[in-house]
């Protein structure tokens, strides 16, 4: 893996596909430091779904903090192929999922995440253009705990 922010930049530039952009991405999540302590147990999944074909890029585990509370998520890009199989998951779940294709929803979509007694948190999915313009994927549990 790379040594510093410069080679993963460099790795960045040089992926000729989405797919290389999703397995580098799982390298990263894989390696030390990337991702924030809070996230560590979700290390293999992100990792799976990047090899899988979701290129993530936010994320947050589940937590009842007292003072307010975290819903589970994570969101990312995906081919129209890819994003189509994780939409049909919510049929068999309970995980909110919401797929927009490539360029619709500028704004992205937005859901509260971060609930506590003085705010609510929202994420914003984005969308992204290049590499045949992937899908937006944002896959949410029902519970702000779970």
């Amino acid at each position: 893996m790379p040594d510093d922010d410069k080679d993963v930049a460099s790795l960045w530039a040089e992926a000729q596909s989405f797919n290389e952009l999703c397995q580098l991405r799982a390298q990263l999540i894989e390696g030390e430091n990337f991702l924030e302590a809070e996230s560590t147990p979700l290390i293999p999944y992100l990792a799976a779904l990047n090899r899988a074909g979701l290129l993530t890029t936010c994320s947050q585990p589940g937590e009842d903090r007292g003072h307010s509370k975290q819903r589970a998520f994570v969101s990312g890009l995906a081919s129209k192929e890819i994003a189509e199989r994780i939409e049909r998951l919510s049929l068999c779940s309970d995980l909110y999922i919401m797929t927009t294709p490539p360029g619709h929803h500028p704004n992205g979509c937005r859901m509260p995440v971060t609930i506590s007694a003085i705010f609510s948190a929202t994420h914003k999915t984005h969308y992204a253009r290049g590499f045949s313009a992937p899908s937006s994927v944002f896959l949410a549990v029902s519970s702000p705990t779970s």
